[in-house]
């Protein structure tokens, strides 16, 4: 937890929704901050600020404030140039030449004199030249010297940044601040991705986790991905990889569209011409995807649409890439392609460790795709309701797939389809030769009381061998299926075969079934065994409380306070006025919202502040001082502690 929480969110809230009183807020506050470094230390944490706060701060701060709020890693790079007019060469210097103590500690690792100095050589006379004549023509790596130069003027730095906006990032040395959950290898990271994202990248890995770093802080945008990043086939499996990890920016699948969808609607939309082109090229392709996809485009606008379309048959290494770039189409524009897949590439549509979208879902029953109702049928997370309109095509190498997907289905569904039943009131299917091999050849892959029901001797016998538990009602159930399947034959080979497994009560009313040739005596004793004569089940003792660690998290906000320390990740799945209404005790609460900052939700985070808390402490100066003063020590809530503040604040006789 940090020394610091993050009151300049709060203040930013506010500014947004009072401005006239903002500046005597920020004055208050900062007074009310107990030194050392009271309200500076809270400006340096990195978390995303509107444009106002910053511009209020440049205004109405003082040196020192601006010079700690430009040190904050989320500024953008017009709010640095912001901070910059205001504070002249300190903010300067505090952004791209801090002292070396601010550099190098042992967070940062041990460094010599001769590092500092060769860190500081100063840019030649040509290179100074070239950045105050024309700083659009420098290139980066002089740039970024002129602008470490200890003795850059703040003309010659904002004439770089208005030029080049990215040196904001690449330029800038990360600070180490004690009270600060950051990093030295995170500032390192974000310094250096920008500047390498116009580099090739061979490792997905290396780049997914740089730049979900990026994208959290401010430094790079999902636009930079498809337009900045290459290879293509690079760019896609990071977007992929990042979507999956709800990474910032890409926290959905929704993210993901918006960003990619409009850039292939103006390039290949649904054209199987072009896709085909794509899945042959994108593996080798040494551009990034938007120049790929517009030379692709271009390429099928010039060539006539003659002939058989080819088909999309895309190499193994760029399959998945591929596919992730076809379900961010519409259901219609997929409907098109389909028919152009090959098998391997149909199959993979739909993806086998994630829920199956219900687009993905209806294409598959609407177009009646064998191949991707068998992904379906095998998928693991298919439902029993889902599996009834597959079984309803009454295709026995579907109903084969859904007896086999035990990580989906239940039991009992799987038991019915596997004893033949088919719906809508179709006569039984007789045994399944190839089903009957795989269990035999797997008898521990299906549960025997799965197995027991199907009513094909061999396999009963196979299940009856493994001693499931079953009562006398079951046992009659096993018979009248085998009886209905197999005839009084297939009954007497199975209680001749298994007669430890029948009970005498059960062994009884078999042998008079079998003897009057009619299943008369089966029915009446399963009349007498009807499981609803059982004795009621002892209810499971109280086992004490859940652990909070499996509490779901609105729950968890509620019912727990927040911990002090330990892993917080779980909180970036909550709704930010979730945390801000019941987060407790207030600072940590408070200090908590950094993190779903992160995930590019800080606009959600003012908003809820600002309504929560923002809206009881009111434009009054002293309410908010008497906040600051309570919130180290305060267990209540955030709304709770504004209350408090607003009911508490001294105010002049007579004033309201």
């Amino acid at each position: 937890m940090s020394t610091a929480p993050p009151l300049h969110l709060l203040i930013a809230a506010a500014t947004d929704k009072d401005p006239k009183n903002a500046a005597q807020i920020l004055a208050r506050v900062s007074a009310a901050l107990p030194p050392p470094g009271g309200f500076d230390a809270i400006l340096r944490r990195a978390v995303a600020l509107p444009d106002s706060f910053v511009a209020l701060v440049a205004e109405h701060g003082g040196d020192g404030q601006r010079v700690a709020l430009a040190k904050n890693l989320c500024l953008t790079p017009l709010q640095l140039t912001v901070l910059i007019e205001a504070g002249g060469r300190p903010v300067v210097r505090a952004v791209f030449s801090p002292p070396a103590a601010e550099t190098r500690t042992r967070a940062w690792g041990t460094s010599s004199d001769d590092d500092a100095d060769e860190a500081g050589a100063k840019p030649g006379a040509e290179a100074v030249r070239a950045a105050e004549e024309a700083p659009d023509t420098v290139d980066p790596d002089t740039a970024v010297a002129v602008l470490q130069d200890h003795d850059c003027p703040p003309e010659r730095a904002l004439g770089l940044l208005r030029a080049q906006p990215l040196l904001a990032h690449t330029a800038r040395v990360p600070t180490v601040d004690p009270a600060l959950a950051w990093s030295s290898n995170q500032g390192q990271r974000l310094s250096a991705v920008p500047r390498q994202l116009d580099q090739p990248w061979e490792s997905v890995t290396a780049l997914s986790a740089e730049a979900s770093l990026a994208l959290g802080r401010g430094a790079m945008t999902p636009e930079d991905l498809c337009g900045r990043v290459r290879p293509a086939l690079v760019a896609v499996q990071t977007m992929a990889r990042l979507v999956r990890s709800r990474a910032p920016r890409f926290p959905d699948k929704a993210s993901a569209d918006a960003v990619v969808r409009p850039l292939l609607a103006r390039t290949v939309g649904a054209d199987p011409r072009a896709w085909a082109l794509l899945a042959a090229r994108l593996a080798t392709a040494t551009t990034p995807l938007t120049v790929l996809l517009a030379d692709i485009a271009e390429e099928v606008a010039k060539s006539a649409a003659v002939g058989q379309v080819p088909g999309i048959d895309p190499p193994a290494k760029a399959r998945p890439a591929l596919l992730f770039l076809v379900r961010r189409l519409s259901a219609d524009d997929i409907r098109a392609l389909l028919p152009h897949f090959d098998e391997r590439t149909t199959e993979d549509l739909i993806q086998g460790d994630a829920p199956i979208p219900a687009e993905l879902l209806e294409l598959a029953y609407d177009t009646g795709n064998r191949v991707l109702l068998g992904k379906v049928a095998s998928h693991q997370h298919l439902r029993d309701e889902q599996a009834q309109r597959i079984r309803a095509c009454d295709d026995i190498d579907l109903d084969r797939r859904l007896v086999w997907n035990r990580a989906g289905l239940t039991a009992a569904l799987r038991g019915e389809v596997l004893a033949g039943f088919r719906p809508g009131g179709r006569p039984r299917r007789e045994v399944d030769e190839l089903l009957r091999q795989w269990i035999v050849e797997s008898p521990d892959h299906l549960e025997p009381k799965t197995v027991v029901r199907c009513g094909d001797p061999v396999l009963v016998c196979l299940a009856l061998g493994r001693r499931p538990r079953l009562r006398r009602i079951d046992l009659v159930d096993v018979v009248l299926s085998l009886w209905d399947r197999g005839g009084p034959e297939a009954v007497a080979a199975v209680v001749t075969s298994a007669p430890e497994a029948f009970p005498a009560p059960v062994r009884k009313v078999v042998d008079a079934a079998l003897a009057a040739g009619a299943t008369q005596e089966l029915d009446a004793a399963r009349e007498r065994w009807d499981r609803g004569t059982g004795k009621a089940k002892k209810e499971p003792a109280d086992s004490g409380e859940v652990p909070e660690w499996s509490v779901e998290p609105s729950r968890r906000l509620r019912e727990y306070e927040l911990p002090t320390g330990g892993d917080m990740t779980w909180i970036r799945s909550s709704v930010p006025g979730d945390v801000v209404t019941w987060g407790r005790p207030a600072v940590r609460a408070l200090d908590a919202l950094p993190l779903l900052c992160a995930d590019g939700r800080s606009g959600e985070v003012r908003a809820a502040l600002g309504a929560q808390v923002g809206g009881g402490l009111g434009s009054d100066p002293e309410a908010w001082a008497v906040f600051v003063q309570l919130l180290p020590e305060f267990a209540g809530t955030l709304p709770e502690l504004a209350e408090l503040s607003a009911a508490a604040a001294y105010r002049p006789e007579g004033a309201v």
